[in-house]
Parts: C-alpha cells; sequence; structure tokens
C-alpha cells in the first residue's frame, strides 16, 4: 500500500473534487458539511498529515469502507518510528429525503426541499406528489430516488387511507432501506405554526381548528385535538371541526362563546377545501370568524421534518414502510374514540 502524507484541509478539498462530476451540487454541500467537522477535529488534535492509499480520494469514501493512518506533530517529532495511529471511517451510507404528498402541497414541500438541503441533513432532498392514483403516480416519482436509506415524510396534517395503504406500497418499492415517518401535523412545531398563522390573521381570543376528518378513523381528530389542547393556554376559547366528521364545520359559528374568533384550517398548502369550502361552510361572509392560512409554509415546519428524520435515523429497528412500522411513530393516549 503506497501513503501519501496529505494535510485535512487539502484531502477534503481533492476529494470533494474527484466527486464533482458525479455527484449533484446538494449532495457536494453536505459532503462539505460533514466534513468539514474531520478538519476540525484535525485541528483540535494538532493532526498536521493524514495518509491515504488514494490521493485523489484521500480521507472519505460514503460507499466503502477506508483506513487513515494519521500524525500528531507532537508524536512526529519526537519519535518517527512510532508516531502513527490508525482509525477507521466506517462506511456511512448515502441518504435521500422524500418530502411525499398530493400535488397541491408540491409548492410548500419545495419550499422545505430547499431549505433542508442546506442543512445537508441527508446527502438529497427530493419531493414526490400525485393527484388521484399514489401508488401508480408515485411510480415514476420516485423513478430517479437512488439511496442507501431513504426517509420518506408525508406533507399533510394526518394519516389517511392513502398514507397508510397507497404511499407505502409505491415506497416499498425503492431498492434501498426505508424509513417512513409520521405526517407532519403530529409535530409540536406545528402547534407553533398554527398559533403563527392565528397572530398573523387575527386578534381574536378564540380559535377554531378545522381539519378534513375521516369517517373511517380518528387520526386527524386525534392530532386536532393534540395542538387544541396545547393552544388553550393561549386563547380563551379552542373550538375544532371537521369538514368529514363530527363537529361538522358548518356548526363551528354556532357553537362559539366568543363573539369573535380565527379559524385555521389544519392542512399543509393551499387547496379547493381551504379556499372554497371551508370559507363557505364557515359562512365567512357574516363576519365575526377571521381566516388564517394554512400552517404548512411556516418556517418551523422545516425544523419539524429535520426531526423526523434525525429520530428515525436514531431508530434503527425500523426499516420498511408500512402503518404498522413508522420509524418515529409516538404512542398517543385516547378514550377510545381518538379523543385524548
Amino acid at each position: 500500500m503506497n501513503l501519501e502524507p496529505i494535510d485535512p484541509e487539502t484531502a477534503v478539498e481533492l476529494y470533494l473534487a474527484d466527486r464533482e462530476a458525479e455527484e449533484a451540487k446538494a449532495t457536494l454541500y453536505s459532503h462539505s458539511s460533514r466534513l468539514g467537522h474531520f478538519v476540525r477535529w484535525c485541528d483540535e488534535e494538532e493532526l498536521v498529515n493524514v495518509l491515504c492509499s488514494d490521493a485523489t480520494r484521500p480521507c472519505y469514501w460514503p460507499r466503502q469502507t477506508t483506513w487513515i493512518t494519521y500524525l500528531s506533530e507532537a508524536d512526529y517529532h519526537s519519535n518517527k518510528s512510532n508516531c502513527s495511529r490508525t482509525i477507521k471511517f466506517v462506511h456511512m451510507p448515502r441518504e435521500t429525503l422524500v418530502l411525499v404528498g398530493r400535488k397541491g402541497v408540491q409548492s410548500v414541500a419545495e419550499q422545505h426541499a430547499d431549505r433542508l438541503r442546506n442543512t445537508g441533513i441527508v446527502d438529497t432532498v427530493t419531493t414526490a406528489t400525485y393527484e388521484v392514483e399514489p401508488e401508480a403516480e408515485l411510480r415514476e416519482a420516485l423513478s430517479d430516488v437512488r439511496a442507501d436509506r431513504v426517509y420518506a415524510v408525508p406533507m399533510c396534517f394526518a394519516h389517511t387511507h392513502e398514507t397508510l395503504k397507497d404511499v407505502p406500497r409505491a415506497l416499498s418499492r425503492l431498492s434501498g432501506e426505508v424509513r417512513y415517518c409520521d405526517p407532519i401535523g403530529k409535530r409540536q412545531a406545528v402547534t407553533e405554526a398554527i398559533r403563527n398563522r392565528a397572530e398573523a390573521a387575527s386578534d381574536a381570543d378564540a380559535l377554531v381548528l378545522v381539519a378534513l376528518g375521516n369517517s373511517r378513523d380518528d387520526h386527524a381528530r386525534t392530532a386536532a385535538a393534540f395542538h387544541a389542547a396545547r393552544l388553550r393556554a393561549e386563547f380563551d376559547e379552542v373550538r375544532t371541526a371537521y369538514l368529514l366528521q363530527s363537529p361538522a364545520v358548518e356548526c363551528a359559528r354556532y357553537t362559539l362563546e366568543a363573539d369573535r374568533a380565527v379559524a385555521c384550517p389544519l392542512f399543509v398548502g393551499d387547496c379547493e377545501a381551504t379556499r372554497d369550502r371551508i370559507p363557505e361552510q364557515l359562512e365567512l361572509h357574516r363576519g365575526g370568524i377571521d381566516y388564517a392560512d394554512p400552517f404548512g409554509a411556516d418556517d418551523v415546519i422545516t425544523d419539524a421534518i429535520a426531526v423526523a428524520v434525525e429520530r428515525a435515523r436514531a431508530n434503527s429497528k425500523v426499516s420498511t414502510p408500512s402503518p404498522d412500522l413508522v420509524a418515529d411513530a409516538e404512542p398517543v393516549a385516547t378514550d377510545g374514540s381518538g379523543r385524548n
């Protein structure tokens, strides 16, 4: 083995230059961010050289195991014959994050994808959306995804039949390990996003949270109840209402005790429901109820997605997209009808 001395910073520069032709800019940025920790560590340990078997790929190679012998300056001058120590850089899987959802959330998903690419949390961030048939449409959207490990985050408020059945089936066709996360609506950060949207739209002390709901399960009800409970400390009155289950949106106005309220749609992005159905059923034209924007574009949602990825990464037991194997699932106590 021919070992060639090289300083850590130059080693990193040569490695990135070597990968530039075969990697996307976002991936190179991610590698550069991670290797920055290596360079800083070398500086703290007074390591002036790394000895590498291949000068063009000197210190970090994600697809294989690399051995590096390194020298500290003090050891070098005191005893050249016994100055080397050996460390092993283990294989680091190439990771991709997929933000998946209906076509209506694509612009919001792209905003978060751009922000997440700058964090270097994974090698690649992409979005995949569908309109009618998730399994069929996502097959094409996911066709370019190549990674050792894929984190998939549903860009919706709560689980639906699509996210529990169709989306997992589409993800199961990926060649790498898939870690499937809960929808972002379950995140504590969403409470902050809802509050931000409500305060931007109104100074009312009463709040109405409006979700899609589902007559077949209580995922939306459970998530809405979670945020309602947290927001009751900040609003005098908090009500929940649903388009597809009780209590119905059209009844919300008549159950409020306050004269003024602000309604927040529990949707990631703008859609037909937030533009037409909810305003119509709340009878906004009558006044007394202000209307906020969907919460999905709020900056804190980017942080919520990052937390979902970190939790899924830490949960090494989960490797299959399945409704029974959600990588970052949190237990929620309910009374049997979805109320917590």
